[in-house]
């Protein structure tokens, strides 16, 4: 028995089924379409396969802004223990001063332990002692 004959049969039954989908999937487009979609291409006075729909503009996060220095700003990598980058932190939380971490009590220490990820070293190196004396000094 020969398989050929069936080949033709099979392939223009797989025709006609793609074509009949493509209808289908046509007149639903058109049955469920979005509201906007219909809009743009009523209000534009052409064709509705001559509508273009606008694709949404990609929503941006803006960074967040950089702290602003402060006028009066001094150098905190005098305290020893306060390298470039603790200072880059104490600067980005508003700490631009030694009067500031002079005043500092055990809770607020304990705070900024915890937002500087210092893990003690406040209390270990006295910043707030150091701070003190080099706010006298000013």
């Amino acid at each position: 028995m020969n398989a050929t004959p069936h080949i033709l049969e099979s392939a223009l039954l797989l025709l006609a089924a793609f074509f009949i989908g493509c209808i289908i999937g046509l007149l639903l487009r058109r049955t469920f379409a979005k509201p906007a979609a219909q809009a743009v291409s009523q209000g534009g006075g052409g064709t509705a396969a001559a509508a273009v729909v606008p694709e949404p503009a990609p929503v941006v996060t803006p960074e967040p802004a950089p702290a602003p220095e402060s006028p009066i700003s001094v150098d905190l990598k005098q305290i020893k223990g306060i390298g470039p980058t603790m200072e880059k932190r104490l600067k980005a939380e508003g700490i631009h001063d030694f009067s500031q971490i002079a005043g500092w009590d055990e809770k607020t220490v304990a705070r900024m332990n915890e937002k500087l990820n210092a893990h003690g070293r406040i209390e270990r190196e006295d910043w707030v002692r150091q701070a003190r004396a080099l706010a006298r000094g000013q």
